[in-house]
């Protein structure tokens, strides 16, 4: 995404819980990483070991021991994992920041041209 990622991520708890019932609670902190990274970066993640041990905190070992678990939660595409939900969150909040930037420069034009 090429504007500024929005500040807020939306949390459906309800959603959450159901999604990762059966996750265990390193699971739990290492998906949570993964979604707050995507979210920040706005973009997908990297389909790279390296860089989700990273991301995620976890060494070499933790993640392949976690990996198929994490995985899937998501979808890989072309080198990527995305996340259908993250991505649908985060088009509606660029969608939102554009109205109201939108308005905001609509309202400012009315003001200067008084």
């Amino acid at each position: 995404m090429t504007a500024e990622t929005p500040i807020w991520m939306p949390v459906y708890v309800a959603d959450y819980l159901a999604d990762t019932g059966h996750l265990s609670t390193v699971e739990h902190g290492a998906y949570w990483l993964l979604l707050l990274h995507y979210w920040r970066n706005g973009d997908v993640l990297p389909d790279d070991p390296a860089a989700l041990c990273r991301i995620t905190k976890l060494t070499r070992e933790e993640w392949e021991r976690h990996s198929d678990t994490l995985r899937a939660l998501f979808q890989p595409k072309g080198g990527k994992l995305v996340h259908k939900r993250v991505e649908k969150e985060l088009a509606e909040a660029f969608e939102r920041m554009s109205a109201r930037s939108h308005s905001a420069r609509t309202a400012a034009n009315v003001r200067w041209e008084k």
